[in-house]
């Protein structure tokens, strides 16, 4: 997306949803190819930098700790943390050899890679917000992430943005790396598919290593 140094229609207190729509209006991206739900935290004035325009969305994307994404069809898709956390209440999609989605060569990761549990983060003239959760650092060691220039209005939304990251990264879970899944096997919903991989970048930032083979038609997610 282009780069900007200012965004108009962009003053303190503004949601973030305010915020995102607004740096759409500075790349005159279509509001009709827009789906944005309201935020729950606030801005600041934008800091007036020079950066992409992708990265002052992912600035209010953590800001809110929503997702922001583009979906399928090109549509700027904007969700608050509430939706987020919702998307989880989701009813899962199930892969079964014997009565739902079939699939093969499942690998499991037995790291620690996903964990966070030590955060400092800080707004534009703010001062930095540490978190820490010292049980989970004595179990796995530090893993730490750090976050600044955020454009939330207080020190306070930066201290519940970092304690939120720490409450839901501090403990590592049994999860799948990869499994093969053939989309041409008539008992495989593409849609679905297409769907579960959306709610696993909205929910958990990425999806490992999503490939189509044209050769055997075959998808790794």
């Amino acid at each position: 997306m282009a780069n900007i140094t200012t965004v108009t229609g962009a003053p303190a207190g503004q949601t973030t949803s305010g915020r995102v729509n607004a740096i759409l209006d500075q790349v005159s991206f279509p509001s009709s190819m827009r789906t944005i739900s309201t935020g729950l935290n606030t801005c600041i004035a934008d800091p007036g930098t020079n950066r992409t325009s992708l990265a002052a969305l992912k600035n209010a994307e953590v800001s809110e700790t929503g997702a922001f994404y583009m979906n399928g069809s090109g549509t700027a898709i904007f969700k608050n943390r509430t939706d987020v956390m919702n998307s989880l209440a989701a009813a899962p999609v199930a892969f079964n050899q014997t009565g739902g989605i079939p699939y093969r060569n499942l690998k499991f990761p037995f790291d620690d890679k996903l964990i966070i549990n030590q955060a400092n983060f800080a707004r534009v003239g703010g001062t930095v917000q540490s978190v820490q959760n010292t049980a989970s650092v004595n179990k796995y060691f530090p893993h730490s992430i750090t976050q600044t220039d955020l454009v939330a209005e207080t020190d306070t939304l930066v201290n519940n943005i970092a304690l939120e990251y720490v409450a839901t990264r501090q403990e590592t879970t049994i999860r799948i790396d990869e499994m093969v899944v053939d989309l041409l096997d008539p008992a495989v919903p593409t849609d679905t598919m297409i769907a579960a991989l959306i709610i696993g970048l909205v929910v958990f930032g990425s999806v490992v290593g999503y490939r189509d083979w044209e050769t055997d038609r075959k998808s790794v997610v």
